[in-house]
């Protein structure tokens, strides 16, 4: 992800004309990633997801996706509105960020670092993304330890305050319960849910022997 200090815009048109895509994977900077790693990728900086590289993409609302394959690695063709969406080929250019950076200063700014902001035995909420990053969204991860580890637990498990914001949560790992009043839903790995802003309070609980992990997320703040 990030270009590489001195690639310039004819040198991106160019690879993407000859659809040089190894020349263009050597124009951008290329990170081992690790469970639980958060990238923030802002508009305009150009990546690529490796093989082997399982995540969850979180992104705001957007009109525009350029797309500088004309093939996808299945063979698949990309016809020409998939790449510019309406741009048209040559203004397409103008939305990428030709800011070269060295690969200490790319890690430093889009690898984020986890902020705690609550922690008890009855589990953690961690800040991913918060609206010091970027204005157009933030998000938390959400942890709740297995019934019967360590310290014992509320009934309820944890308890998620009303804050006035619609939101949604992703189920990242093991099985719980979300308790919204009398209301109870089961949730499982790769559930999603919207929350409405008007929604009260909730509560989050796991179930079994595994940790439940979900993501948060808000629209603009």
């Amino acid at each position: 992800m990030g270009f590489k200090e001195g690639v310039t815009r004819q040198q991106w048109m160019g690879l993407f004309d000859r659809q040089d895509i190894d020349g263009m994977l050597q124009c951008l900077h290329r990170f081992e990633v690790e469970p639980g790693d958060t990238v923030l990728i802002k508009g305009g900086v150009p990546h690529a997801i490796g093989a082997g590289c399982f995540l969850t993409e979180i992104q705001e609302p957007t009109d525009y996706t350029i797309r500088v394959e004309r093939v996808t690695p299945s063979g698949y063709s990309v016809e020409d509105a998939m790449c510019h969406q309406g741009l048209g080929f040559e203004r397409m250019f103008d939305c990428f960020h030709y800011e070269g950076l060295s690969r200490e200063e790319t890690k430093k700014r889009w690898f984020l670092k986890r902020r705690k902001k609550i922690d008890c035995r009855e589990g953690r909420v961690d800040t991913l993304v918060g609206y010091g990053d970027t204005p157009f969204f933030s998000m938390d991860c959400l942890t709740i330890p297995p019934q019967g580890e360590g310290l014992p637990l509320r009934e309820d498990g944890l308890r998620i305050p009303k804050n006035g914001d619609c939101s949604g949560l992703y189920v990242l790992e093991g099985k719980g319960v979300i308790r919204i009043g009398e209301d109870v839903l089961t949730l499982d790995k790769g559930e999603q849910f919207f929350l409405p802003a008007a929604m009260d309070g909730f509560t989050l609980s796991g179930t079994g022997g595994e940790t439940l992990k979900l993501i948060r997320f808000f629209g603009p703040g």
